[in-house]
């Protein structure tokens, strides 16, 4: 049986140790991702922690390349003998250089881990992404994977008879399509200036881009919905009229989003047929430079304070063999 007073924070902090200690690496930073992080969470909510590691050095010189992901359930999802008494708890690590090449195809997961508000362990590379955001993300190519991320969670709700995993979270899916389509609008109208200050809330991003009353409230309506745990179907009366609401809101947006990104009449009406799949065009001659910035920022990062006692504390990997030889 779980503690109920244990601490959320210690026990993240432990299994980072953990992971460390069984295979050979060190956690350069580690933060929250998901729900915790967009502000619709609730009391039974899990813990979806993402951190970036690096090897010793000696193992990127391996005939065998070490693994650029890891990944541990805790909890209900885990295999633990201990599981019952353990929070629900996911790590998925990222080896630095991969992380890097995710950053590089400007991934949206890859900006809510590198901008997270909570953060379990920091490094000064973490600090140094955020300050140079906009030399090592194309706020195009990311508008687009949050315009096609909103509308891909829309065109599923459009569905008459959906499955039940998608009934079991149809009212995640019209939060997801919110903060994607907003998202999206506002790296257009900002033109990528101030990428560090995309809300990733999804209720600051409503009170701060809905500006309709009524409109607002139907969305607010929902983010509460959500804290309170009630993340399934709208089956009542009531439920299926905010869902109407939900529903017309996010095809305006839609609407709105396909008038600014799209070389198309605003207005032309949302349907699963006309889906917004036309991508803006990359940012002209930053390719070849962000990619320099990035190839500069691993070496930084694989090598940061390597010295031979660091090394030693990453030379033994899960079946007490040395990794590396110091």
């Amino acid at each position: 049986m779980r503690d109920p007073n244990m601490d959320p924070e210690a026990f993240i902090h432990s299994k980072l140790a953990e992971q460390e200690e069984k295979l050979g690496l060190e956690v350069l930073f580690a933060v929250e991702r998901s729900s915790r992080l967009w502000g619709t969470d609730h009391k039974g909510s899990d813990w979806d922690v993402h951190f970036v590691y690096r090897h010793p050095l000696r193992r990127y010189c391996a005939v065998n390349k070490p693994n650029p992901i890891v990944k541990q359930d805790y909890g209900p999802r885990g295999d633990s003998k201990d599981k019952a008494s353990e929070l629900d708890v996911q790590l998925v690590g990222m080896e630095f250089s991969h992380f890097a090449g995710l950053i590089a195809a400007s991934d949206p997961t890859i900006f809510d881990v590198v901008f997270s508000t909570i953060v379990y362990r920091d490094h000064p590379i973490l600090e140094e992404l955020r300050e140079s955001a906009s030399a090592y993300f194309d706020w195009k190519q990311l508008a687009c994977h949050y315009c096609s991320w909103g509308s891909r969670h829309l065109h599923l709700l459009t569905i008459k008879n959906p499955k039940a995993k998608i009934r079991k979270k149809e009212a995640k899916m019209f939060a997801f399509t919110l903060r994607g389509l907003l998202s999206c609008e506002w790296l257009v109208e900002s033109k990528g200036a101030g990428l560090s200050e995309l809300p990733l809330r999804v209720d600051t991003l409503i009170s701060t881009r809905i500006k309709d009353r009524q409109q607002r409230q139907a969305a607010e309506k929902l983010v509460e919905r959500l804290r309170n745990g009630v993340t399934g179907p709208f089956e009542s009366v009531t439920d299926t009229e905010h869902k109407q609401r939900l529903y017309q809101l996010c095809c305006s947006i839609a609407t709105r989003v396909r008038g600014r990104v799209v070389a198309e009449k605003v207005g032309k009406p949302y349907s699963p047929e006309n889906r917004i799949i036309d991508k803006l065009e990359p940012l002209e001659n930053t390719s070849a430079e962000r990619t320099r910035r990035l190839d500069d920022l691993c070496y930084k990062a694989i090598t940061w304070n390597s010295s031979p006692d660091n090394e030693a504390k990453m030379t033994t990997c899960q079946h007490g063999v040395a990794c590396a030889v110091s």
